[in-house]
Formats: C-alpha cells, sequence, structure tokens
C-alpha cells in the first residue's frame, strides 16, 4: 500500500522506512554494547580482592567465592621466595601461586609473587608468610606478612 505525501508528492513506503528504523537501532545497540563492555572491562571484577605489602596487618573483609589475590615484592635469584607459613584451608584455598619477574628481566632483578586464594566459606582466617630459603629452614626468615581475612555471608 502506498500513500502520497502531500507536501512533498513523494510515495511514502511504509516497509522501507520500518528496515531503517530497524537498522538505526541495530546499529545503536551494538554502539551501546561496546560501549558497555569496554566499561565492565575496566572495572575491577566484583568479588576480586587484591593486596599488597602495604596492607600487611590489617584485617579484611571477603565474600564466599571471593579470589583473595596476594602480591608481594620477591626476588627468586637471591634463593628466597614467600611461603605460606599458616592458614585455615577450611576458609582460604590456595588456587595457584606464582612468580612474575620485572619487566627487563635483567639478571638480579626482582619480581611480584603471587598468592591466588579463593574465600571458601565463612569464617576468620589469619594467614601468615613468610620470605626465606626453604632449603635453611626457619632460621632463613627475614621478612613475614601477616593479615586477617574475615569472610562473611552474603
Amino acid at each position: 500500500m502506498n500513500t502520497l505525501h502531500s507536501h512533498t508528492g513523494e510515495e511514502k513506503h511504509p516497509r522501507k522506512n520500518r528496515w531503517r528504523w530497524m537498522i538505526i537501532l541495530a546499529v545503536a545497540l551494538g554502539v551501546l554494547g561496546i560501549c558497555l563492555g569496554i566499561v565492565m572491562l575496566t572495572q575491577p571484577k566484583p568479588g576480586q580482592l587484591t593486596l599488597t605489602e602495604a596492607d600487611a596487618g590489617k584485617t579484611v573483609q571477603a565474600h564466599p567465592g571471593d579470589h583473595i589475590l596476594i602480591q608481594l615484592d620477591a626476588n627468586a635469584t637471591t634463593g628466597f621466595s614467600w611461603a605460606i607459613a599458616k592458614t585455615d584451608t577450611t576458609i582460604l584455598a590456595l588456587q595457584r601461586e606464582s612468580y612474575t619477574p620485572y619487566p627487563g628481566g635483567a639478571i638480579g632483578s626482582g619480581g611480584t609473587a603471587v598468592f591466588t586464594f579463593i574465600a571458601q566459606r565463612v569464617g576468620t582466617a589469619q594467614l601468615q608468610l613468610k620470605y626465606w630459603r626453604s632449603w635453611e629452614g626457619d632460621s632463613s626468615i627475614v621478612k613475614r606478612y601477616d593479615i586477617i581475612i574475615q569472610v562473611q555471608g552474603e
């Protein structure tokens, strides 16, 4: 069904206009989706807590299922490494332990040790880490990292 525009004298095609609006809407929704994706990628992940040496001695809160990353300066070339001295594995489960050298990787340069835990259940865990040479035993401990993690219900 074609209708005549009184002011232009052109025929109006309702289907053609509907398709134009659908294309415009699809493009707008696509742009909106891209913008939301960028915002979500740049936001910190909910349920992830990143701690550093500056947090030593503090009490922090988490929830079951949260990932807790502890990032500590280390230098593997000296033979020293961070190790777990004490924790409650029923509350905090170690998922991963890694070491990443600083960019540039010059011989003798340090890096970052990262411990990734998952909060398992509600409770309080005292987490203690030690920086040592494992083959020399506890007498080689040169640094400690202590933190209390309170895992709270939803």
